[in-house]
């Protein structure tokens, strides 16, 4: 009985650790696209990859300084992994960019006197796909 148990056991390990593998992989390919992407739209700047729990979406962010503006300009997107594209996209002036739940990124702007640029913040439902103003 000991012996079955252990082959059961044995096998089982074998194929959860070759699913985890490919998982793996899969990310190492999407970082791939990404980086393409970064260099695409961010001007080869340095990125922030952020991925949610279950790393089926990530924040990718960058930082871009300005000599008016006391805090940077984030720009960003949320790269989906299952269909492989960019879901949604935006820049904050002063802003900063963070997952608030496992599905849902929390965007807030500081906003700029100088530039005439609001304060704001907003989360963001990636499931969804829909946008919700904060007060």
């Amino acid at each position: 009985m000991w012996k079955e148990i252990f082959l059961l056991l044995s096998i089982f390990l074998m194929f959860s650790c070759g699913s985890q593998k490919s998982s793996t992989e899969d990310f190492k390919e999407d970082q791939i696209t990404i980086n393409t992407l970064v260099a695409e739209r961010f001007s080869n700047r340095t990125a922030k990859i952020l991925p949610n729990n279950d790393r089926s979406y990530s924040i990718v962010s960058t930082r871009k300084k300005t000599l008016k503006m006391l805090f940077p300009t984030i720009d960003f997107f949320v790269f989906d992994h299952n269909s492989n594209t960019i879901i949604f996209e935006d820049s904050l002036a002063g802003g900063s960019v963070a997952w608030d739940s496992e599905y849902s990124l929390r965007a807030t702007n500081r906003g700029s006197k100088t530039e005439g640029i609001e304060k704001y913040s907003y989360l963001y439902d990636c499931k969804s796909k829909k946008k919700i103003t904060l007060e």
